[in-house]
């Protein structure tokens, strides 16, 4: 439902990156926070999995930092791209960020594993 409400609500020549926006019709807004709100009562807040968040936020913090520092090197193709059209540190964190997003569990384990070595 949101595709379609994004896809009405922008011009489709103009729906790239930055240029467009994500349109999230009410009904789906509602769902999303009860799913949060669910996902934080009974995940997020549990003493016994914050050890692991910290952890994870670890390894993202080093992989981030380790793209940073390879000035781009590591990153995919798309981000490579972004990264070298890249005039100023903060649109380059941008470009490590959205990477970094873009990782699933494994792949950014993986990616850590290769650029750190723990």
């Amino acid at each position: 439902r949101s595709t379609e409400h994004t896809l009405a609500s922008n011009s489709s020549e103009h729906l790239v990156r930055y240029n467009g926006s994500l349109s999230v019709p009410s009904d789906v807004r509602a769902e999303i926070a009860v799913l949060k709100g669910t996902v934080s009562v009974f995940l997020m807040t549990d003493e016994k999995r914050q050890p692991y968040y910290l952890w994870q936020r670890e390894v993202l913090t080093e992989l981030a930092d380790a793209l940073l520092a390879s000035n781009g090197k590591h990153l995919d193709h798309y981000c490579q791209s972004v990264w070298k059209t890249s005039s100023t540190d903060s649109q380059k964190y941008r470009v490590v960020v959205d990477q970094v997003a873009s990782l699933t569990d494994v792949s950014a384990l993986n990616l850590h594993a290769e650029l750190i070595g723990k």
